[in-house]
């Protein structure tokens, strides 16, 4: 087997295996639950991710980005300096969130949701030690050992679940919180044994001349994130504002059908990132034919693997909504077609954005998610008060296709193109 068709094949068994987990969280909270309770759990966890995406994924790019092809002195100076803005980062964030939990669920018109956001910080600790040792294997294009860890997150995950289930314990949005704090932090923890070797000669140094580059680069990329989490979690946050918890659980359901198109996207993205940041300082016309290759043969294989699921919801969505959350979520039907019909779209979507930062211009990424975000708030708005949930499904729909469409042009542009 040709080393690039390897890495394909660990990246899509590493996403499957992470989009496996999530799966097998949502199964049985959505079963244990039921939808108005699962909605009171999946709007804390919404908030959970936000501070995942600002912790963890965005100086997280900033370190596959500066260790791509580095020697190993450098490599370490990278990691050195991206460990400092997590740790900074989390001592500033988790801050608040402590501060800010009584208000929030007061906001949110449910007090349950209080200790829920306090055990926040034990859950980020456990995904920020899985994440950086899947990044340090990622910018070494070593994605055998990414896909590893995923597999020790989905087991951890599975055996604290599965005792939870037989053992009648999870009965509330706070004990399925708790499950996940605990098999994330197991997770972490041994994940972190495969990049041991690193974090011993990380700390035998205090040189951290990557640490403005960092800072600037996360920065960039955290406007991007944010701008991410915007147009595809605040239909979230919106629908415990202004609907009914049981609308939120329902359509959480429906959006955890989307991990599927995301494991595949986010598969190639863990190739088309770290390789066009490893040749974007190639002759412009080699570059063009690197990008081409790596853009639309992930894009063309995603659209293929997403294909039979496509097709499945749309012919018996309400039998599949049945199948795995149980029936009072057949509700969500209509909504699980939309999503079915953007998951086709998706990998376009996904990988022109891991192609502009590769490339070094992450800015483009921000401007883009921010803008769009913008506007699928002010579509979530009136929709939500007019269709429930199944105006959120719209709202997103609409501003990720033109999120999509601008992100194109951007990346033409950056080629070159007219």
């Amino acid at each position: 087997m040709q080393p690039r068709h390897r890495q394909a094949m660990y990246a899509l068994l590493d996403r499957g295996t992470a989009a496996l987990a999530g799966l097998l969280v949502v199964f049985a909270l959505t079963r244990l639950l039921g939808p108005k309770l699962y909605g009171v759990f999946l709007l804390a966890e919404t908030i959970h991710i936000l501070l995942l995406l600002t912790l963890e994924q965005t100086p997280g790019q900033a370190l596959i980005f500066f260790s791509a092809n580095r020697e190993d002195e450098e490599h370490l100076d990278v990691l050195r300096s991206v460990l400092v803005v997590k740790t900074l980062a989390f001592l500033i964030l988790y801050t608040i969130i402590f501060l800010l939990a009584e208000p929030l669920a007061q906001v949110f018109g449910d007090a349950a949701i209080a200790p829920l956001l306090r055990l926040l910080p034990i859950a980020s600790f456990g995904m920020i030690l899985l994440g950086t040792a899947n990044q340090v294997h990622t910018g070494r294009h070593n994605l055998a050992l990414v896909f590893r860890n995923e597999l020790i997150l989905f087991f951890c995950l599975a055996l604290v679940f599965g005792v939870g289930w037989l053992g009648g314990w999870i009965v509330t949005p706070f004990a399925g919180m708790a499950a996940l704090v605990a098999g994330r932090f197991v997770a972490g923890l041994l994940a972190t044994r495969s990049i041991a070797p690193e974090l011993r000669a990380v700390f035998r140094s205090t040189r951290t001349t990557h640490l403005l580059k960092s800072l600037r680069y996360g920065a960039l990329s955290l406007a991007n994130t944010l701008g991410v989490f915007v147009f595809t979690k605040t239909d979230i946050l919106l629908l415990g504002l202004m609907a009914s918890k049981a609308s939120v659980g329902v359509y959480g359901a429906c959006v955890a059908a989307l991990a599927y198109y995301r494991m595949v996207a986010d598969a190639m993205n863990l190739i088309v990132f770290p390789r066009v940041a490893a040749r974007r300082e190639l002759p412009l016309d080699q570059l063009r034919i690197n990008i081409r290759r790596l853009y639309l043969g992930g894009a063309l294989f995603g659209v293929l693997f997403g294909l039979p699921l496509s097709l499945v919801i749309f012919f018996n969505a309400g039998g599949l909504l049945a199948l795995v959350f149980g029936g009072s979520f057949v509700i969500g039907a209509p909504i699980l077609i939309l999503f079915g019909a953007w998951g086709l779209l998706l990998p376009f979507f996904r990988l022109a954005g891991s192609v502009l930062n590769g490339l070094g211009y992450p800015g483009d990424n921000a401007k883009t998610t921010l803008l769009v975000g913008a506007i699928n708030v002010a579509l979530n708005l009136p929709l939500i008060y007019l269709f429930d949930a199944f105006g959120a499904a719209v709202a997103s729909l609409l501003s990720n296709m033109l999120g999509m469409a601008l992100l194109l042009n951007k990346m033409r542009r950056r080629l070159g193109y007219s």
